[in-house]
């Protein structure tokens, strides 16, 4: 008796639970794509992207990380590549360089803006190329925008 319930529950739920999983995947096809690629037991943290900016440069960028890797290795290295984007400021900089249609912006360092622009350079979210002129590096572009979506309360 107890097994004829449990055919009979399991034979309604699971077509319920496939057309589930069937519309999760055709929403986030992603997600299809990492669950049928990834072999580690903990899953995979993945963020990707292709990105074609206003001055022209195109970035294209995938990292796949195991979890358990992630948790493993300390976060307090860490701390200095984000603090250097927890303040507004140095965000409109970053901001300013990233949308703007030339390759490079001329950023006057005068006053409190020298030592935002100073922290965002050693953390490595801009990169002096000439004088005062900066660009946000291409390893880093992809990262940057998913740290700021990742910050959105959407």
């Amino acid at each position: 008796m107890f097994t004829g319930i449990c055919g009979l529950i399991a034979s309604a739920v699971i077509p319920v639970l496939l057309q589930r999983r069937r519309a999760i995947d055709r929403e986030y096809p992603g997600l299809a794509m990492l669950r049928n690629l990834t072999l580690e037991p903990s899953g995979v943290v993945s963020y990707l992207g292709i990105v074609d900016l206003p001055n022209g440069t195109k970035s294209e960028w995938e990292v796949a990380i195991p979890p358990a890797v992630t948790v493993a290795h300390p976060w307090e290295n860490r701390a200095k590549v984000l603090s250097a984007l927890g303040h507004s400021r140095r965000l409109k900089l970053v901001r300013q360089v990233l949308g703007s249609s030339q390759p490079t912006v001329e950023l006057n360092p005068d006053g409190a803006d020298r030592s935002h622009i100073t922290t965002l350079v050693r953390a490595g979210w801009l990169t002096r190329v000439q004088g005062n002129r900066y660009k946000v590096p291409g390893a880093r572009t992809l990262p940057l925008l998913a740290i700021i979506m990742a910050a959105s309360p959407e």
